[in-house]
């Protein structure tokens, strides 16, 4: 059984004693689940890393060509941050699968509301093994604009420039390092980041091991998109990150009005022992 507890800082999801998952509400630019950990109390998730302090565990976000909610400094070439601002958020305390409704002002850096967005984040657990978090989201366009992709792209095998924007989990590094260490599956069989990275795919699940105990658990993560179609980005060279989302695959222009949604499951699991 899943249990919620809240503040106003922080909704913590746990069962049997351990942190499955921490949703940060006051972060000064988006709000972020970190850490995520297994049912045996494994990490699975980085924030706030010395190389991408942006980088904030499980989150979601986008960038138009006017503001960028991805990054947290501007530059020469986008200099203007936007933030994610809770308007008001409810708790559901059910048995099992507990979680919350948070509406969000996407605002610019003068404070005008750009996009509004109802995003709603549940837990509950699967089997022995497995925490499945569902997370859900409806962003409405509130004024003309385009999405872009980021300048820091990365090709894919045929050259396409494919974006990481959108919903995303940067991994311990401990995932990274020896080649060998880290496993790609989808639903057709074990594949590698190069064969995933900018394929529009049910899902990607990623495992490999964790610090802290020896032999080295290994873990995973699977991330599957329930009702959309979008590519998946991969990255795999200097650290491990797989993110999907509405402008992975390039540019979409959005009318007044017009709305994105998403439905996400994120599945966390205790696998083996690394050799």
């Amino acid at each position: 059984m899943v249990e919620l507890n809240a503040t106003t800082r922080a909704a913590i999801f746990q069962a049997d004693g351990v942190a499955l998952g921490t949703y940060v509400l006051d972060d000064s630019h988006k709000p972020y689940l970190h850490p995520l950990r297994t049912r045996a109390g494994h990490v699975v998730s980085l924030a706030m890393p010395y190389d991408h302090r942006h980088h904030k565990g499980l989150m979601y976000a986008l960038a138009t060509d006017e503001i960028n909610f991805w990054e947290e400094e501007g530059d020469e070439d986008h200099p203007r941050i936007g933030r994610q601002v809770q308007s008001d958020i409810q708790f559901d305390f059910s048995v099992d699968r507990p979680g919350l409704r948070q509406d969000l002002s996407w605002v610019d850096d003068m404070g005008i509301p750009i996009f509004h967005e109802v995003r709603s984040i549940h837990c509950h657990l699967v089997g022995d093994q497995t925490v499945r978090w569902t997370w859900s989201t409806r962003i409405e366009s509130l004024i003309v604009q385009r999405l872009r992709i980021s300048p820091w792209s990365v090709p894919d095998r045929s050259g396409r420039m494919i974006n990481y924007h959108g919903l995303g989990l940067r991994f311990p590094r401990s995932f990274s390092g020896k080649p060998d260490r880290l496993q790609v599956r989808t639903e057709a069989g074990d594949t590698s980041t190069a064969e995933v990275h900018g394929t529009a795919i049910p899902s990607v699940e990623v495992a490999g091991p964790v610090d802290g105990a020896w032999p080295a658990p290994v873990v995973s993560v699977e991330v599957r998109q329930t009702d959309t179609c979008h590519d998946f980005c991969v990255l795999a060279d200097s650290f491990v990150y797989v993110s999907v989302g509405p402008s992975t695959a390039g540019p979409v222009e959005l009318a007044a009005h017009d709305v994105l949604s998403a439905t996400y499951y994120v599945d966390v699991s205790d696998r083996l022992t690394a050799r």
